[in-house]
């Protein structure tokens, strides 16, 4: 059973995954047994949760510069 099929099971209203290789995080919604990919959100983007009012995350923040971390990887 996959993470994801283990987080439908336990009925999750949302479950995300973070790419640092791409700088994404997908929002999954469940459908069934299995989870949806609802967005995929990137750098420029602000992570929202109905879980959370008022939570935003701006996911530059999270995922860095990417000109410092190419100037720092020098």
């Amino acid at each position: 059973m996959t993470t994801a099929q283990h987080g439908a099971r336990m009925t999750l209203a949302e479950y995300r995954t973070v790419d640092p290789v791409s700088d994404t995080i997908t929002v999954l919604e469940p459908a069934g047994a299995e989870y949806m990919a609802r967005a995929v959100l990137g750098r420029n983007d602000t992570l929202t949760t109905p879980a959370i009012p008022g939570f935003a995350l701006p996911l530059e923040q999270l995922f860095g510069d990417p000109v410092r971390e190419r100037i720092r990887s020098r």
